[in-house]
């Protein structure tokens, strides 16, 4: 029950913080929120969303000197028992890209889409996909 009610509250803190940075004049670049590094915390990387007001710095996994979070323990049982969930997929002009999320180079958070997050290897991908998400897809 509290991880039901830790998850609603997280989701309406998700809206509220997703839409409070400013939106640009580029509709694709007021879609996504670049993730900074230090808040990697407030990523589950087993369901791949960000809550911006979320702290999940106690419910993660050190693997190899990288951490991995979690939302609840269900998710940390998860990234410790899978490798599965510490990577990320995507395919662009033919070619797939493997991301570490621990690693990732850039993270950018949807605002249509729940604040479902996208890893990439560095900032020029993550620009690369602002500017043309069309030719990407994610492999789950």
């Amino acid at each position: 029950m509290k991880v039901k009610i830790f998850f609603i509250f997280s989701l309406l803190l998700l809206f509220s913080g997703l839409n409070a940075v400013q939106a640009t004049n580029n509709p694709a670049e007021s879609r996504y929120v670049k993730v900074e590094q230090s808040q990697k915390n407030r990523i589950c990387m087993v369901k791949n969303y960000y809550i911006a007001a979320a702290d999940f710095s106690d419910i993660n996994v050190t693997i190899d000197d990288k951490i991995y979070y979690g939302c609840c323990p269900g998710c940390k049982q998860a990234l410790s028992n899978s490798k599965q969930h510490h990577f990320s997929y995507y395919s662009v002009d033919g070619k797939e890209v493997k991301v570490d999320k621990a690693i990732a180079g850039c993270i950018l958070a949807d605002r249509e889409n729940k604040g479902a997050v996208h890893y990439f290897n560095s900032d020029k991908e993550c620009d690369d996909f602002v500017k043309n998400p069309d030719s990407y897809s994610f492999i789950k």
